[in-house]
């Protein structure tokens, strides 16, 4: 799949700030991406968030307006994301201690 400037943005946000997801976030995404029409809740501003909203950008998980205490944000993977995001994680070995770094010299916005 070729991706867009905006598709690349929204994957290196997703590796750079891999390592800042608690394993529980981790745990969360594996279990969400196996059972189409999950979804969860996370914290706006935190890593977790991030990494979510990140994915909608990709079209891999949309935003969902249900009744939860506030503050929290809810997201639910789209279809496309059941497909891809399987893929994704494998290719990056994303799991609990992965990290990437930006080159030296790299814009990271």
């Amino acid at each position: 799949m070729a991706w867009s400037d905006e598709d690349d943005d929204a994957i290196r946000n997703i590796l750079v700030n891999w390592d800042k997801l608690s394993r529980g976030d981790i745990h969360v995404l594996y279990s969400v991406i196996k059972q189409p029409g999950a979804q969860m809740a996370t914290v706006p501003g935190s890593a977790n968030c991030i990494m979510w909203e990140n994915f909608v950008r990709l079209g891999w998980a949309k935003p969902k307006e249900i009744p939860v205490p506030a503050p929290a944000k809810v997201f639910e993977v789209t279809t496309e994301g059941l497909g891809y995001l399987p893929r994704f994680i494998q290719q990056y070995d994303l799991k609990p201690g992965t990290f990437y770094r930006l080159r030296s010299g790299t814009d990271p916005a």
